[in-house]
């Protein structure tokens, strides 16, 4: 289940005060902040990652020109059908989230 547009800023905020999620994703803090934030938006721990995974693809796509490496998390690689339509959907949502995201690169160099 995907999240409603204008709940997007708020599932970035909840994210980015658990940074055991995008800094160490596989610790049992992770999870716990998981159950956490899918309490939160009363939707499943697996639902919560698939939206971060694509809110993390988005991303991404923002900044198609960066190196992989220039990013803290990357997304598992989508059906390639589907590449046109996310990089449709960043271009949409960067005035929404674009500033939103910059916790999400390695270095502020490349902000």
């Amino acid at each position: 289940m995907a999240l409603h547009h204008e709940l997007l800023p708020e599932f970035v905020a909840a994210i980015r005060i658990h940074p055991e999620i995008y800094d160490n994703q596989r610790s049992k803090k992770a999870e716990k902040a998981w159950e956490v934030i899918a309490d939160l938006f009363e939707i499943t721990v697996s639902d919560a990652k698939r939206q971060w995974y694509e809110i993390v693809r988005i991303h991404r796509n923002m900044y198609i020109d960066l190196p992989d490496d220039a990013f803290k998390v990357l997304a598992p690689k989508e059906d390639p059908r589907w590449n046109i339509a996310t990089r449709q959907t960043a271009l949409t949502l960067a005035h929404f989230l674009q500033s939103d995201l910059k916790f999400l690169f390695k270095y502020e160099s490349f902000v």
